[in-house]
């Protein structure tokens, strides 16, 4: 028991908050994308799209104490989740080999005519000195940002 007071849930304890089970954050991807900026302005009026393409579903989004704490230690905040987590889910797996990325694009391609085909889907990032991780598990039920040392 930490007796920190949770950041979703004003009131309450992080450890008996049932909205981000103590992490602190429970994300809402929704509100970012909402928030997030998707046209850019161009030229006479024009605009184009940067939005990305979104490659697989998150699922539930958590976030380990650990990574919590080097995120906010190094003064980013939840933009920066949001950013990272746009990053994974378009197919930028970030600072992972070519040999890695070529699978995992291989995965996703055979997923959509066969979803058993599906596999977990790993990226890595460094924000602000930050190593994170972002591993989707291969159901797509639930995304985790945590730092090599949680695995």
């Amino acid at each position: 028991m930490t007796g920190e007071p949770c950041t979703c849930q004003p009131g309450r304890q992080r450890d008996n908050c049932n909205e981000c089970e103590g992490t602190g954050m429970k994300l809402d991807f929704a509100e970012i994308r909402r928030r997030t900026p998707a046209l850019l302005p161009l030229q006479a009026g024009r605009t184009v799209s940067t939005a990305p393409i979104r490659k697989f579903t998150l699922g539930q989004i958590y976030m380990t104490r650990a990574a919590e704490a080097a995120i906010l230690g190094a003064g980013l905040d939840v933009r920066a989740f949001g950013a990272i987590l746009l990053r994974h889910q378009s197919g930028d797996f970030g600072e992972l080999d070519a040999g890695d990325i070529k699978t995992q694009n291989e995965s996703l391609e055979a997923a959509v005519s066969n979803p058993d085909y599906a596999e977990r889907m790993m990226s890595v990032y460094t924000l602000a000195g930050v190593k994170l991780w972002v591993i989707t598990e291969w159901d797509r039920s639930v995304t985790t940002i945590l730092l090599p040392e949680d695995y």
